[in-house]
């Protein structure tokens, strides 16, 4: 690509993806949780210890509120989230939805970018781009398509018997997706 003309339609989707990553990378962030846990030791004596949950999430607004999975952030005793730029600040959870693994943070009083988001699911086929850290390589992206859409997982809404409805229509992309991603 680097020696060959400017304007094959290869060279053009690889620019194309350049400057994706560069606008959306800004937006994403790293976080890193001292989260308390549960152990059984070889004797069979429980415990509990500190251990570090680490993961990615994206900048929802200028105020500083942060989209994460809630598994990163559950029992969390401090957060910390890394900015692109490598700044550390603290957050504090402002709400989570174990059922959906999403849970929304928030950075007091940062002027931050937020991520454009789309208002309508993509065409199945459509290239999509994932960002994030899988296995703590922070600030990585990975690329794929659209697989298909309204697939159903089987989600329960709510707990206890009255928990009929089923959270469903996500999307399938095939795209590398990791721990941490």
């Amino acid at each position: 690509l680097r020696d060959g003309p400017a304007d094959t339609p290869l060279k053009m989707a690889s620019d194309a993806g350049v400057l994706l990553t560069q606008q959306v990378s800004p937006s994403v962030v790293h976080i890193t949780s001292i989260v308390e846990a549960s152990f059984v030791d070889g004797r069979g004596r429980t415990g509990r210890r500190e251990e570090v949950s680490n993961g990615s999430g994206w900048v929802w607004d200028e105020d500083g509120h942060i989209v994460t999975n809630e598994h990163v952030v559950r029992g969390a005793k401090s957060i910390e989230v890394q900015l692109e730029t490598g700044d550390i600040r603290r957050a504090t959870v402002q709400g989570t939805d174990p059922a959906t693994d999403i849970a929304v943070l928030a950075l007091g009083g940062s002027r931050l970018l937020p991520a454009e988001r789309a208002t309508e699911a993509p065409p199945a086929g459509t290239t999509i781009f994932a960002f994030g850290s899988p296995l703590e390589l922070k600030f990585s992206v990975s690329s794929g398509i659209v697989s298909g859409l309204g697939r159903t997982a089987g989600i329960r809404i709510g707990a206890g018997p009255r928990s009929e409805g089923l959270f469903e229509d996500f999307i399938q992309i095939d795209a590398p997706i990791n721990p941490g991603n």
